[in-house]
Parts: structure tokens; sequence; C-alpha cells
């Protein structure tokens, strides 16, 4: 897969809103994040691209871990996989298996962020697909990058919307961008093969 595909209304309202109430509930447990780029490869070595032509500035963000390396470890895993099959259903994706499923929370920026990105990386060094579906609606656009002439340049940005999914090749570096107006921006990143 080479295409960088967004997906809208996949999911019925009903679903959407239980997936966002389940994130935003007191029950739900998010962890810090060990580093900015925790769970994520720069092959590079870490913050390399930022010596690219990419303005980067990584803030804290937590996370709540469903799936590592293959093992089910959220008792809130079946909801999830639930919404991940509504995906394969209606687009006939191939699935072998997760290797990764995990959430991201990310909060509001005390700076204009609108230049900046996270740290762009992939998820793993393995060929694989990522599916990131979008909890909320909030700012913080995800954006997606291809080295042209020595230089990473942005091929797709994407702005989150609740419901939304964008599926492309793992191979893309990619980066979250924290929100300005919105408090959260939350979102889902499945990573399979």
């Amino acid at each position: 897969m080479d295409n960088i595909i967004v997906y809208d209304d996949l999911i019925s309202i009903e679903k959407q809103d239980e997936v966002e109430s389940l994130h935003t509930g007191p029950l739900f447990g998010w962890y810090l994040s060990g580093t900015p780029n925790h769970h994520t490869v720069d092959p590079y070595g870490e913050g390399a691209l930022q010596n690219h032509n990419i303005p980067v500035k990584d803030q804290v963000q937590l996370v709540h871990t469903f799936l590592k390396e293959g093992e089910i470890v959220s008792s809130y895993f079946n909801v999830i996989d639930e919404l991940f099959e509504k995906l394969v259903k209606a687009t006939g994706i191939g699935i072998e298996g997760f290797y990764r499923v995990k959430s991201n929370l990310q909060f509001k920026t005390t700076f204009p962020n609108t230049e900046y990105c996270n740290t762009p990386h992939t998820d793993s060094v393995s060929d694989h697909i990522v599916a990131i579906y979008y909890v909320n609606d909030s700012d913080g656009d995800t954006r997606i990058f291809q080295e042209v002439d020595g230089e990473y340049k942005v091929i797709k940005q994407i702005s989150p919307k609740k419901g939304r999914f964008v599926v492309f090749n793992g191979k893309y570096y990619h980066a979250g961008t924290h929100p300005n107006i919105h408090d959260k921006r939350i979102v889902i990143n499945f990573n399979f093969i």
C-alpha cells in the first residue's frame, strides 16, 4: 500500500461517542510517555530530522497501550478491536495481525503551534501499515512526509475529525501536532501487517 487514504463516516455516531467516552472517562488509564518519541522509531537518531528542513517542537503526551508486540495489555482492547473491524469490513483492507495498538493524548500548547510538529518518525523499521483513528474533533493536524531531493516535504496533512481514519504505508515519516484551539487531541494508532 503506497496510497494515503482518508475514510470518514465508517463508524456509527454511537460507536464514535462510545470510543470518545472511554478515552475521556475516569477509569481509562493514561501514562506519561517516557520520551516525546516513545514507541516510535527515528532510524537517523533521536531528533535527527530536526536538522533537515522540518521545524520540530516536541511536547509531552500521554499514552494508553492496548496491544504491544502482538500481546493484549489493556482490558479495553475489545472496544478498539471492534472499531478496527469496522474499518476492515468497510474497506477490505487485509490484515495478518497487529503488532501494536495505542492511544495518544496531546494537550493544547501554550505557544502558537501552526509551524511546528512533533518529531517525524516511523512506528517500526519493519514493513507495516498505519491506521490512525481520530477520537475527537480537534486541531493539530497529522503530517505525512516524503523525502524529496534530500529534504522532507509534507505530502499529506490530515485534520483531526471525530470518527475519521487515515491509513498509509508505515514507511512514511509522520508526525502529530499539538492543538492550539482545542484542549486535547486524542488518536488511536494501529500498527499492523
